[in-house]
């Protein structure tokens, strides 16, 4: 009976994956959620956030003191998801676990509620008030021009550009 409880703990464990995305593989998954210009922020916006919030890793957890927050975006506990310790407004309606596997979809439809049902937008995020001063804008540009390079070769090749030698965060040191 311990093996049989011992493997179903195994099982459950596995299920649960969670994923560090590198930054031009999440700019492509964003963009693929339509999220360049969702509400007037660029891909390079998103990047910024992800990258303050939870270094990309979709497995973040932390407690501030006074919210619970969850997930690549850091998603408040006390606002968008439930996770039934705490109450909770859950105005996205979802379980906030669900925010700290591999699979962002449920996360990144959470973003966007954010942003519909906010008036401060991005401003939500205390992650993004980092991105927003100074040199935001310039860091979205140079990511969006990085990402769009690193998928065409050739072109890197005749612009002498190579992605690898300027990391994001550098970019957005001021």
């Amino acid at each position: 009976m311990k093996a049989y409880g011992l493997v179903l703990f195994c099982l459950l464990i596995a299920t649960k994956e969670a994923k560090v995305f590198e930054k031009c593989e999440l700019f492509s998954y964003l963009k693929a959620f339509d999220l360049d210009g969702f509400h007037g922020f660029r891909l390079g916006h998103w990047i910024c956030l992800a990258l303050y919030a939870s270094e990309f890793d979709t497995e973040h957890y932390e407690f501030d003191g006074v919210s619970p927050n969850y997930g690549i975006f850091q998603l408040s506990g006390l606002t968008w998801c439930s996770n039934g310790r705490h109450y909770s407004e859950n105005r996205c309606k979802i379980d906030c676990d669900k925010f700290l596997d591999d699979d962002i979809t449920d996360d990144i439809m959470c973003a966007k509620t954010v942003i519909m049902q906010t008036n401060e937008e991005m401003m939500t995020w205390t992650s993004q008030f980092l991105c927003i001063q100074g040199t935001s804008h310039l860091a979205s540009e140079v990511t969006t021009l990085q990402c769009t390079m690193q998928r065409m070769p050739n072109l890197s090749r005749l612009a002498g550009f190579n992605s690898h030698r300027v990391s994001f965060a550098q970019l957005l040191t001021p």
